[in-house]
């Protein structure tokens, strides 16, 4: 069968030889294997699922509950609430290629950050780690071909190779996956996604790892969305994003300047870096050269992303370059397609040291979207390339619900193995915005009316992640965490925790809130300029992810950037010498269901925070950079 003109420019593209782009799009085959792509609907029976009848089928890596009534449970749905998807209903799909050599890939990633071993901090370029790892131009081609060949378009391979996108609609993806598509209503909620194991061709069974796309959820993206003007001038109130530089004793070690840095944003960023430089300009700091990279073919729209590029640059004093990786807007937060895909793009192009994220992503969603198992592939190539990612774990406001849940699971990504994940604290200073003492964050404040007992609560997410299992590094932590005796479950000691680390996440919420539907405002946090002046106070663990990256870019810069992901290289030296940590007082009332002794490592707050000047020393002692 000849090539059709759009295959012909496919393989053009990917400068594949004709002959060999014939041979895949003409492949065919009777014979399926089955991807590790979740499948969004497991059929009956399912455990936990009999009291919504025989027939209930159940929707995968979704729970609810609580520790005292039943713990986790699944979400069933009967029968009667599924349905067949319209086959016509459009689907944008984004399928990821396994990396090759992997057992040698993970050992790398394990060597190169042990002193001593014959690779320790030799981190590789994209060349190398493209030539060595990545999916090859051949595997490429063959998923791309065979998306055309299913009447898929749009179809476009990314830079590095380790995703391919495609629009297509259900019927085409039930085809070209060999998967039914099925819908569910449960709880007043819709949603829809594969009710069998989603399949590839025995060709491409090698090369396929997830096919993402396929389930639509009610959930969506998180996002530190920014605030409304206040009522009253935030000058008097907060820090200003340079502050914590001398708050985490950071200015002796000198500015993060030949250090580049990204961000995950979304929109137009235009308003965002006019007002970066007026920052600069206030505060007489060097003008950041900045870049935008848009990461998906439409416009990009409304967007900000002024909370993190201010706090990132305030505490790093200075950035080599920052470059906003910014996803299209089109009226709505990303979806988790949109963010793996840019995560690939900051990785691919391998210009920036440290890339910051404040997207979270409810964990369950993230597994079964196919987007967790996607984005620990991305990492992964990021930490082989000596890049660090740096995410929020998130933070809870929940009105008159108890805080002491075990199953509010922390969000992806922070809960990747290959990510710094940054927690929340309270700090506080003298007049002169030194240390003086820091603790886990947690407060609270109720309705001015004694007849409402309405409360707001504010805590850092932390606690076990769902699906991450713990990364040898963590495992000797995640062995000492204990319930409190309130607590009935016995937590897992096999799953990733976080956070790593945790800083100032403080609102400083005024203890009550003005009328019943206006929870009050904080009075702390950064200062954030918009338009040209003092708009708004960001804070929560946004800003502490934003404020650890510019402090660390500090470090990078006075170590020539040789740090890569700094995890494992802590957890081993922090547990034996544990100079340049603050040691965090314990809250008054703890707010998990753990034990969260100080000081030591904990699963409320990590390790704490650290003392930059002590830090930047130890890197010298330990790391021998």
């Amino acid at each position: 069968m000849p090539l059709t003109i759009r295959q012909r420019t496919l393989c053009r593209r990917l400068f594949v030889p004709a002959a060999l782009c014939l041979a895949f799009a003409a492949q065919a085959g009777t014979d399926w294997v089955t991807t590790a792509t979740p499948q969004a609907l497991i059929p009956p029976p399912v455990p936990g699922c009999e009291y919504a009848g025989s027939n209930a089928w159940s929707i995968n890596s979704a729970f609810y509950g609580n520790e005292f009534y039943g713990g986790t449970a699944p979400y069933c749905v009967d029968a009667s609430g599924l349905a067949p998807l319209d086959p016509n209903k459009p689907l944008h799909l984004v399928i990821s290629l396994k990396l090759r050599h992997l057992p040698q890939l993970q050992s790398f990633l394990h060597d190169v950050t042990q002193p001593g071993s014959a690779v320790y901090g030799q981190y590789l370029s994209r060349a190398q780690f493209q030539q060595t790892y990545a999916p090859t131009p051949a595997q490429a081609l063959a998923v791309a071909a065979y998306l055309l060949k299913n009447g898929f378009t749009h179809i476009q391979v990314a830079p590095n190779r380790l995703l391919v996108a495609a629009d297509g609609t259900v019927g085409q993806a039930s085809k070209a996956f060999n998967t039914t598509m099925m819908q569910w209503k449960l709880y007043g909620s819709s949603g829809y996604g594969s009710a069998s194991p989603v399949q590839v061709p025995a060709l491409l069974g090698d090369i396929v790892d997830v096919v993402q796309g396929l389930p639509g959820l009610g959930w969506g993206s998180k996002y530190h969305a920014a605030l409304l003007p206040p009522s009253t001038p935030v000058a008097g109130n907060g820090y200003s994003p340079v502050d914590y530089a001398t708050i985490y004793n950071a200015t002796g070690v000198g500015p993060g300047t030949a250090t580049p840095v990204a961000v995950i944003a979304q929109g137009d960023m235009s308003q965002t870096i006019s007002d970066l430089k007026v920052f600069t300009a206030n505060h007489q700091l060097h003008t950041v050269p900045t870049a935008v990279v848009a990461t998906g073919a439409a416009p990009l729209g409304e967007g900000s992303a002024h909370d993190e590029s201010q706090a990132i640059v305030g505490a790093a004093g200075g950035l080599a370059s920052l470059s906003f990786y910014a996803m299209p807007n089109a009226g709505n937060a990303p979806t988790t397609a949109d963010l793996t895909w840019a995560y690939n793009r900051a990785v691919a192009d391998d210009t920036a040291k440290l890339i910051q994220s404040s997207w979270m992503v409810d964990e369950a969603m993230a597994y079964l979207s196919g987007a967790q198992q996607q984005d620990d592939a991305i990492f992964m190539a990021a930490q082989a390339q000596g890049q660090v990612f740096i995410a929020p774990i998130g933070e809870a406001n929940q009105v008159n619900w108890q805080i002491n849940d075990v199953y509010q699971f922390p969000p992806e990504p922070a809960t990747s193995p290959y990510v710094v994940a940054i927690g929340g604290s309270q700090v506080s200073t003298d007049s002169a915005r030194q240390w003086m003492g820091e603790t886990l964050w947690s407060e609270q404040s109720t309705l001015d009316s004694p007849a409402n007992m309405a409360y707001d609560y504010w805590y850092t997410n932390g606690g076990y992640s769902l699906h991450e299992p713990v990364p040898p590094w963590q495992a000797a932590q995640a062995l000492t965490v204990r319930p409190t005796p309130n607590q009935p479950v016995q937590l897992p000691t096999t799953q990733r925790y976080v956070p790593d680390l945790a800083f100032d996440a403080h609102m400083a919420i005024p203890g009550n809130w003005p009328s019943p539907d206006t929870p009050a405002g904080p009075t702390n946090g950064a200062r954030i300029i918009v338009g040209g002046m003092e708009h708004h106070l960001y804070n929560g663990t946004e800003l502490a992810s934003a404020v650890f990256t510019g402090l660390f870019a500090r470090v990078e810069s006075a170590h020539g950037n040789a740090l890569g992901l700094p995890t494992p290289q802590m957890y081993a030296n922090f547990a034996k010498d544990r100079t340049p940590l603050h040691d965090f007082s314990a809250p008054a009332e703890a707010p998990y269901n753990y034990l969260c002794p100080t000081p030591s490592w904990n699963t409320c707050s990590g390790w704490g925070s650290l003392d930059i000047g002590k830090f930047n020393a130890y890197v010298t002692q330990y790391w021998g950079l």
